[in-house]
């Protein structure tokens, strides 16, 4: 019995047909649009993460900027605040907070006689202090938020280049299928989606390969490139912090280093498709300088595009060529998970290695650390380059998706959809593969009869001989 169906299991592999895959173009479609959905959700969440973590590292700056205003008065004059600037102090941090927070201004009724105003000025800045320490603490949560959603975004932006290749090879049949057919253009056909592939308000063959080679030159190389600034940012600050400084000045440096790198990118300052441009973001100057990141923006005079735009029917071969471009596209896409993971590892130990560091040297504050700097240091750790990252590779996914989307709608300008043909010859494959089987089965049946009679003529033989010794 075990040879019989060994035998039968390595035959099925030996005689496995060379058949190629057949990809429905329905089904492959369906399933790209539902990952881009997933991905425009979970960019969202990444969206949302970057705006919070920014806004909340303003709220910091900003009532860390009245908290060294108060010292500064305290330290100037012993009697600190009146009512009236107290009344002041009260509006600006309203202003910063909201109704988020307690406002951690004394009451006005607290600042009366001299002592009583010295007090409640006290008071006011212990408690702007301890606001401080909240928002800082929602800071750092942030940011674990912002990790995760990246995390997230880019996990399901990798599955959905897989989903992008399925697309392509799908398309690429129904091309086959049409040339081998000689199928004949039809009339013009609308073009899908052609704000997203729009470049100066055109969607014509010459800007769809020229928008092809900007996005994968231009757009993607800076997303490497950035990657690669982020990277050596966060480890040139993990050594910083491992050294144990004696003071910040060091940490302009490091600041100077990236920003120098990050310059040195080459960013287009011009159109893209789709109506998008980058734009270095304004760095903070002074003492504490931070680094500023390209982002992607809207073009300011960005011209759009309704999908009631006609096009002549494109060559099948040219919309080959675009294929493959669109699948050196997702090749490009898809070396670029373990780099992604790598800038989250990079920035991960990064914040660990600046966390360590202020909460040793909050335990001896002096004018070279002082708290300021040391909140500098940790902004500096917690510097965001991923979301940036995110938004450019989400650029890049989306554009292909409305290339395809463009070839797609073209390649049905040849007539009905193939998708019935494809399933056809799927069919017709299968009913082969099926037929070969079922004659590989009755070729195994025939040995398996064959050894079971072998096995019953030798169990015959056997009782015959044993009959005779008795």
């Amino acid at each position: 019995m075990s040879t019989r169906l060994f035998r039968s299991a390595f035959s099925q592999e030996d005689n496995q047909p060379n058949v190629p895959k057949v990809i429905d173009p329905m089904k492959a479609e369906l399933a790209l649009e539902s990952a881009a959905v997933e991905i425009s959700e979970s960019g969202f969440e990444v969206q949302m993460a970057e705006f919070q973590q920014e806004e909340l590292e303003h709220a910091h700056a900003s009532l860390e900027s009245i908290a060294n205003s108060l010292e500064s008065l305290l330290a100037a004059d012993e009697r600190g605040l009146d009512r009236v600037s107290a009344e002041g102090y009260q509006h600006a941090v309203t202003a910063i907070l909201g109704d988020s927070l307690p406002n951690p201004v004394a009451s006005l009724e607290s600042f009366g006689g001299e002592s009583e105003c010295a007090e409640a000025t006290q008071m006011s800045m212990e408690g702007i202090k301890d606001t401080l320490q909240k928002i800082w603490q929602g800071i750092k949560r942030s940011i674990e938020n912002a990790i995760r959603a990246t995390s997230d975004f880019f996990a399901k932006l990798f599955g959905g280049v897989k989903k992008l290749q399925d697309r392509i090879a799908s398309m690429k049949q129904q091309v086959a299928e049409k040339q081998k057919a000689d199928a004949k253009a039809g009339d013009k056909f609308k073009v899908p989606g052609a704000n997203a592939v729009q470049l100066g308000g055109d969607v014509s063959q010459k800007v769809l390969e020229d928008g092809a080679s900007m996005v994968m030159s231009q757009v993607s190389g800076t997303a490497d490139a950035l990657q690669e600034a982020a990277v050596d940012y966060y480890k040139g600050l993990v050594d910083f912090y491992s050294k144990k400084p004696d003071d910040a000045e060091a940490l302009e440096g490091e600041h100077k280093k990236a920003a120098d790198k990050i310059e040195k990118i080459k960013i287009s300052t011009g159109e893209l498709p789709g109506g998008k441009m980058f734009e270095v973001e304004s760095k903070t100057k002074g003492d504490m300088e931070t680094v500023g990141v390209p982002k992607l923006v809207d073009f300011p005079s960005k011209k759009n595009v309704n999908d009631s735009v006609e096009l002549e029917p494109f060559d099948l071969k040219w919309i080959e060529k675009m294929l493959d471009t669109a699948g050196k596209f997702t090749e490009e896409m898809s070396k670029k998970q373990k780099r992604r993971e790598d800038l989250k590892s990079a920035r991960q130990d990064t914040m660990k290695a600046a966390e360590q560091f202020v909460g040793d040297s909050e335990k001896k504050l002096s004018d070279k650390w002082n708290q300021a700097k040391l909140n500098w240091a940790m902004k500096s750790a917690n510097k965001d380059f991923s979301s940036t990252i995110a938004r450019v590779d989400g650029y890049v996914f989306s554009y292909v998706r409305a290339l395809l989307a463009v070839l797609g709608a073209a390649v049905s300008a040849y007539g009905a959809a193939s998708t019935e043909e494809a399933s056809q010859e799927g069919m017709k494959k299968d009913d082969e593969y099926s037929k070969e089987e079922d004659d590989s089965s009755d070729d195994e049946s025939g040995k398996d009869d064959a050894d079971e009679k072998d096995g019953d003529d030798e169990e015959s033989e056997e009782s015959k001989k044993n009959g005779k010794k008795k």
